[in-house]
């Protein structure tokens, strides 16, 4: 491995213990590290989409997307008149089993000996967080159609696309792409909201939370204070369970 890659994920390493990495920590690591992932896991896509920034034609979530699709086509009308429906299941990235394995992986090539992630730890559920806001901005080419990557934060944080049917206008089936439980967690019921345009920041007082872009440009370290509600929406600690 280059040594130069070595050193910065040895520096991620101590950031990840510590809790003060942010988005920009995580995607310079996705970024470094592609060439040493294996084609077809989690983090490989990851580094796939930072590598074509404008629109990605191929890979795991379009190969998600495809099998969705071809089944919500053929069935449109029981996804919306059927109550006894059982639609496929989505895989989207993959198992967070594999994102987890993955990063225990990298670490270990940068000669980090016996990494502990567990995927309810707080340190880890603060990468799926910035993982979900990195790819917020993205979007994939099916078909010749652009479908954009959402983000909706309510008692789960979901990444998703939204895929209008092509027999029936105005009939969307949402695939969920990644999912991080346990965000909004007194959200009231069928209460969500879809943030567009916003990045994965770590705050003075320790928490990350997601700020729109043009609250991001400056220089001084941001604190919960400086935003009134609703102007930045926090990923909380969750107590593990041993």
């Amino acid at each position: 491995m280059n040594e130069y890659c070595k050193h910065k994920i040895v520096k991620f390493h101590q950031s990840y213990l510590a809790r003060t990495f942010d988005q920009d920590d995580v995607a310079l690591l996705i970024v470094l590290t592609r060439e040493y992932t294996r084609k077809g896991r989690v983090l490989r896509e990851l580094g796939d989409f930072l590598a074509h920034p404008e629109e990605k034609d191929r890979g795991l979530v379009l190969d998600s997307v495809r099998r969705a699709a071809t089944f919500f086509e053929k069935d449109c009308r029981r996804y919306f008149e059927d109550p006894d429906f059982e639609p496929p299941v989505v895989s989207g990235l993959g198992p967070i089993e594999e994102l987890l394995a993955d990063i225990v992986g990298v670490f270990q090539l940068a000669g980090i000996s016996s990494p502990v992630i567990r995927e309810d730890d707080d340190n880890f559920r603060d990468f799926v967080f910035c993982v979900i806001f990195l790819l917020s901005s993205f979007k994939i080419n099916y078909e010749g159609r652009l479908l954009e990557l959402k983000v909706e934060y309510a008692h789960s944080l979901t990444l998703l696309i939204a895929y209008e049917s092509t027999n029936y206008l105005r009939h969307f089936a949402l695939l969920p792409i990644l999912d991080l439980s346990n965000v909004w967690i007194q959200c009231p019921n069928f209460s969500k909201h879809s943030l567009r345009r916003h990045i994965a920041r770590r705050f003075k007082e320790g928490s990350l939370c997601a700020i729109a872009y043009e609250d991001d440009l400056g220089q001084a370290p941001l604190s919960a204070k400086d935003f009134e509600r609703g102007n930045f929406w926090p990923l909380p600690n969750v107590q593990r369970r041993d």
